[in-house]
Order: structure tokens, then C-alpha cells, then sequence
């Protein structure tokens, strides 16, 4: 008899849910157009700020797996050829350093030419206009950011060179710019969460006055609060979930579409750049979208319902 008894009480707990679910379903084909555009109003606001916070994520990554340990000399214009060499040799029994690459000002300008698409303003200049380079690479030994910038601060004192630029420098404002990024599409994520909720609190409302008669009727003849809200609620659900999952599709279509031009970017740093959804943070705006979805909802039932009462009471 209890396992009867509990198998009527999960039947009766299906058909009612079944019955509510169904019902939302046909909150949602009823009015398809206005349905429709809640639905983009709810994607579009979770794509921008998931999508930046994502983009930034996967950029962030990349740079932070870069050596920064690299250090670049630029020699005063009046260095080439072999006093470059002579210069790097000297430098090359400094025990801090590992090797040095040297780059010429023909080397320079060609490396220019073929990666900033700028081949014809170069034509037009009667001399080249760029430093030979010494790319330094430090001993392993020096492990620390402080180590490689004091290293730096000696190279700055060789007369031969004009300025010195470490990637870590230029690294570290890069990441920082970053971590900026992040926060503020945090903050873009609260500004339109409510924004969400909103749209949510918006559609709900007409939702339950479109369907005032039909709540007051079932209020008369004894239909309970939760009976009449669980429709409203798996509509909300519904928006959601389906909300979010237009997100993503936004989402991929707009990293689809940055791609190849990231590509480029990153292949002139040697890097790869690959911007994806992982399923983690997929199924997280998905919960979080339903989340506030519910709360919008259950804040406009409660609101809502109370101001209908039957006919035959007022």
C-alpha cells in the first residue's frame, strides 16, 4: 500500500507539472512575434557581457603564457652592420645573458614591410627609418621580473644604445588592461542581469493580464496560488533556457566571425589564439539565466496575483 500510495502521489506530481509545462508551451506560441522578440531582447543581453568576458578570458590566457623574459635593445641609428656585431659579442660574455639575436636596420625595415601592410609609405621614404635591434635573451638563471629589469637597466648604459624595451614591461600593462576588461564586463553582466529581469518582469506582467479572467475564474472555484503560478513559472524557465542557449548561439557566430583576423594577430607573436565556450561557463549562464528568469517571475506573481480576486468577493 505505501509503494501505491507513492507511486498515485509522483503520477499526480507529473500530470500537474506535465500540465503546466504544456500550458507555458502555449503561453509561448499564442503570441509568437512578441515572444519571439523577448527572447532576443533576453539573448542579447547575456551575449554582450558573456562574450566580452569570454574574449578577454582567452585573450588574457594567451598572453599569459608569453616569455616575457625577452629584452630589446635599439641601437642609435649610427649602429650596423659590424659594429652591431661587435657590440653584441661583448655583450655575449655578460654571464646574465644566454644568447643575442641581431637584427640589422635592412632586417628591421623588411620585417616591417612584410607585417604592417605599409609597403608603399616605406617606398616613398628616402632612409630607412629604424634602428638596428639586439634581441637579448637572459640566462635562465634569472628567474624573477626584477632580476631582467636590472638587467635592463645595465644594458641602458652602453653607449651604442639608445633605448631598451622588455616584454615584460609591455606585458604586464597588456594584462593589466586585461584584468580591467574583466571587471567591467562583471559589471556589464550586473547591469544586464537586471536588465534580464526586467524584460522577464515585463512580458510576465502582460502575460498575467492578458490572462486576468481566466486566473480569476480559478481562484472562484478554489484553484490554488500554486496552481495558477506554475504555468507562469516553466514560462519562465522556458525564456531562460532558451534565452541562453540563443546566447551561445550569438556568442559562437561572433568568435566565428573574429577568428581568422585574431589569427593573424597572433601568429605575428608565434601564439594561438582560439576563442571557444567551454562547456562549464556554457552551463553557467544557462543556470544563471534561469535564475534570474525565476526570480523575475516569482517577484511579478507575487506582485500581480495578489491585486486579482474573483468578481463575487470585491
Amino acid at each position: 500500500m505505501p509503494e501505491r500510495r507513492l507511486t498515485n502521489w509522483l503520477h499526480a506530481v507529473w500530470r500537474r507539472h506535465r500540465e503546466a509545462f504544456l500550458k507555458a508551451l502555449s503561453f509561448m506560441t499564442s503570441a509568437p512575434l512578441s515572444n519571439v522578440m523577448t527572447l532576443l531582447a533576453i539573448a542579447i543581453a547575456l551575449s554582450l557581457p558573456a562574450g566580452l568576458y569570454l574574449g578577454v578570458a582567452s585573450f588574457t590566457h594567451v598572453f599569459s603564457q608569453w616569455d616575457s623574459r625577452q629584452i630589446n635593445a635599439f641601437m642609435h641609428m649610427n649602429i650596423d652592420g659590424k659594429r652591431l656585431h661587435a657590440i653584441a659579442e661583448g655583450l655575449r660574455q655578460n654571464p646574465d645573458i644566454e644568447s643575442i639575436e641581431e637584427i640589422t636596420r635592412a632586417q628591421s625595415l623588411e620585417d616591417f614591410r612584410n607585417n604592417s601592410g605599409l609597403e608603399n609609405a616605406l617606398d616613398m621614404m628616402i632612409e630607412n627609418p629604424l634602428p638596428a635591434v639586439l634581441v637579448i635573451h637572459p640566462s635562465a638563471k634569472l628567474e624573477t621580473a626584477a632580476q631582467i629589469k636590472a638587467l635592463a637597466k645595465t644594458l641602458e648604459t652602453q653607449g651604442a644604445i639608445d633605448f631598451v624595451q622588455s616584454d615584460e614591461d609591455w606585458l604586464q600593462k597588456i594584462l593589466a588592461i586585461g584584468r580591467g576588461l574583466q571587471r567591467f564586463s562583471l559589471f556589464l553582466g550586473i547591469v544586464f542581469g537586471l536588465t534580464v529581469a526586467l524584460v522577464i518582469h515585463i512580458g510576465m506582467r502582460a502575460e498575467i493580464l492578458k490572462r486576468r479572467e481566466e486566473i480569476e475564474v480559478i481562484k472562484l472555484v478554489g484553484g490554488s496560488q500554486d496552481y495558477i503560478q506554475r504555468p507562469f513559472i516553466y514560462n519562465a524557465i522556458i525564456y531562460g533556457i532558451v534565452g541562453a542557449l540563443l546566447a551561445l548561439i550569438i556568442i559562437k557566430t561572433v568568435f566565428l566571425t573574429l577568428q581568422p583576423s585574431l589569427n593573424e594577430i597572433a601568429q605575428l607573436y608565434e601564439q594561438h589564439f582560439e576563442l571557444t565556450i567551454p562547456l562549464d561557463f556554457a552551463a553557467s549562464l544557462i543556470l544563471t539565466a534561469v535564475l534570474l528568469s525565476l526570480l523575475a517571475a516569482l517577484v511579478t506573481l507575487r506582485l500581480r496575483l495578489r491585486e486579482i480576486e474573483p468578481q463575487s468577493t470585491r
